[in-house]
Formats: structure tokens, sequence, C-alpha cells
């Protein structure tokens, strides 16, 4: 629904002026990204394609970008990256990456700041000098907004006795008091993404609704989902993985869910993977193939991020290339999504419209 009003309001606008001005009050920009976006980095022409992708022996970070943009046929819209503690970043290659004009890409930190802490310790102020080193090193090395996760993943870690130090009322004062505190040291750039296992058991864990930390300090929401040999299973398709059906009522899935309690926050698969089949050695690809035909239903998804790993933890091989077939579904699927734009192509508003408003007319079908 955003994208069909969104698209009909760049349509009326383009009609009367021959230009996109974007509705509302809402100021947008494109410096350098594949689209207009605003300022919590919601983009207006469908959902940001974005990475985390795993070095190869001998490889950069950089190398590795690189080199999952050579196979995918496009620039990426967000680069993901993981530190803990007292990892310095952004570092510069990071921000080499996420800040030329021509190529920028944004930037999508994972950190888990509590290494070393309890949850709740961190919430009463313990790791407030680390916390505000990394303000320091955002504030002078970062110009653009950029995505902040703090502890990604927490469902596994939460130890629901009182005293713990990690319940998840823990989590959610960390997580507050580590972008309240962000926010006092000059960090206005930041996203905040609350980023969800996406495991169904345990989102049916009586203190789940607990780790949410408030809408004041969460900007997206986000899942981590598989389809893998070892890790989410190999059932169905790309809409199956996003929206399984629940079980005797007790969970609607995780889009259903976010968008019953939380109707107003944009949704990201802050990392999806999927493996080969080790019956099926053309399933993988087929998988690639149900995307696009399953984004329709799935308008709330505003970017999907790859998680790229020769050998992930449980998932396996997650490379998109592990077949000439599935790398030619990825290819096939990410030109798609992107409707094809030629990678050296930034769209001005009339295109940003053009695509919403195809968007929007598809939808009505």
């Amino acid at each position: 629904m955003r994208r069909l009003l969104l698209g009909l309001a760049l349509m009326a606008c383009s009609a009367v002026v021959g230009l996109c001005a974007q509705p509302g009050d809402v100021e947008r920009t494109h410096d350098g990204l594949r689209c207009a976006a605003d300022e919590q980095l919601v983009p207006d022409c469908g959902p940001w394609l974005g990475a985390s992708v795993r070095p190869l022996p001998g490889e950069s970070t950089t190398d590795a970008v690189r080199r999952f943009e050579r196979l995918s046929g496009q620039r990426l819209d967000i680069v993901h990256v993981y530190m803990r503690g007292d990892d310095p970043f952004p570092t510069a290659e990071q921000v080499a990456l996420t800040s030329d004009p021509r190529r920028r890409r944004i930037l999508f930190v994972s950190w888990k700041p509590d290494i070393g802490h309890t949850w709740a310790e961190v919430a009463t102020g313990a790791a407030d000098a680390r916390i505000d080193r990394a303000a320091r090193r955002l504030r002078t090395r970062l110009d653009e907004p950029f995505f902040l996760g703090v502890h990604h993943e927490p469902e596994d870690e939460v130890r629901p006795d009182p005293g713990s130090g990690f319940t998840a009322r823990d989590y959610a004062a960390m997580y507050r008091h580590v972008v309240e505190r962000l926010r006092l040291r000059g960090v206005d750039d930041s996203v905040t993404v609350m980023n969800y296992m996406g495991f169904r058991g345990w989102a049916q864990q009586p203190w789940y609704a607990d780790l949410y930390p408030g809408d004041d300090v969460v900007d997206w929401l986000a899942f981590d989902l598989y389809a893998t040999h070892g890790l989410g299973g190999q059932q169905g398709d790309f809409a199956d993985m996003v929206d399984p059906n629940g079980v005797s009522g007790q969970w609607p899935g995780n889009y259903d869910w976010a968008a019953r309690e939380h109707p107003d926050k944009p949704l990201m698969l802050a990392e999806w993977g999927v493996g080969e089949h080790p019956q099926s050695p053309g399933w993988k690809a087929g998988f690639f193939d149900s995307v696009v035909d399953a984004l329709p239903d799935l308008d709330r998804l505003d970017a999907l991020v790859y998680f790229s790993d020769h050998d992930a933890p449980k998932a396996g091989d997650t490379r998109p290339d592990t077949s000439a077939t599935s790398t030619e579904a990825f290819r096939s699927m990410v030109a798609a999504v992107v409707d094809g734009q030629p990678t050296a192509d930034l769209p001005g508003y009339t295109e940003v419209g053009a695509r919403a408003i195809r968007r929007a007319a598809a939808s009505l079908k």
C-alpha cells in the first residue's frame, strides 16, 4: 500500500510538472544511490539489494564485495559488516566502500557492544566508554546515513531467570541505552535496525515481545532467514521462507507478525541465504527464480541483504554461484528486482516515479 500511494503521488506530480517531486514534506535524495530514499533510508524503487560477503583466503572485504558485484551484475546498495566490542568501526575500508559518490553503498553495521558485559550491565552504563569511542569515530569518519543493528539475533541468548542479566527486558534496555547514548554523543545519521533471528520456536516464547526496545529507538525491523540443508530447511520457496504458515494459529509468520505488531516500520532481510539441495541439483536455482514472483505479495520488504559465505556455521555454503544454474538464476533475479537498470546509471526522480507507478499498477492486477 505504501508503494501504491507513493506511485500514484509520483504519477500526479509528473503529469503536472514533468518532474517527480516527492509527496508530502519528506525530503528525499539519491546522491550516488540507485534510487531516492527518505531520511530513514526507505527506498522509492523497490527493495535495496545488499550483501554480507565473507572474503576468500587472500581477499580483502573490498575484493569480496567487488567479486559479489561481478557475480550479481549490479552494484550493491548495502554492505553489511559485523563488529564486536572494541572493534574500531567504521574502518577506512568500510568508509571507502560506502563513500564513493559514483558507486555509493550504504553501510550496515551489526555491532555487539556488550562483549565482556551482561545486557543489564550495558543498560546501566558499564560500556559507556566503549560507546563514546564508537560515537567519536562515527561522527568524524562517516558523512552519510548508515544502518546500525545492536546485537543482532538475541533470541538464543536470552536467559529468562530474573537477575541473569540476559532477560529479554535486559536486552531491550541495553539496545535503548546504546542508541540513546550514541544520539547524545552526536551520532544523528544512524538508522537503527531491530534484527531478530526469525526462528518460529523463539517467537512463541512468552518473553518474545519484551525484546522490542520501543518505536522511538527502532527505525527498521529485520529477520535472518535461511533455506539450507542445515539451517531453515529446504521446503517451499522464497515466500515460504519469509512468511511460513503458522502452527496451530500460534505464530502468523515473520512477515505477517511484523505487519500486525509494527505496521509503520520498514522491513528487511538483514541476512538470507540459500544452499544447494543434496537430492535436487536444480533446487537452488528454482528458489532464486521464486523471489521475483513472491515480491509483489511481500511489498513491505524494503531491503534484501544476502549472506554469502563458503562455510557459514550450520548453513554451509550459501554463495549464489555454487552451480552454473544457480549463478544464472541469481543474476536474473537481481536484474529483475532492479528492473534491469545498468550499474552506471543513476535514476532521476522521473525514472523512480515510473518504476513506482509500474509496481502500483501491477499490485492492482
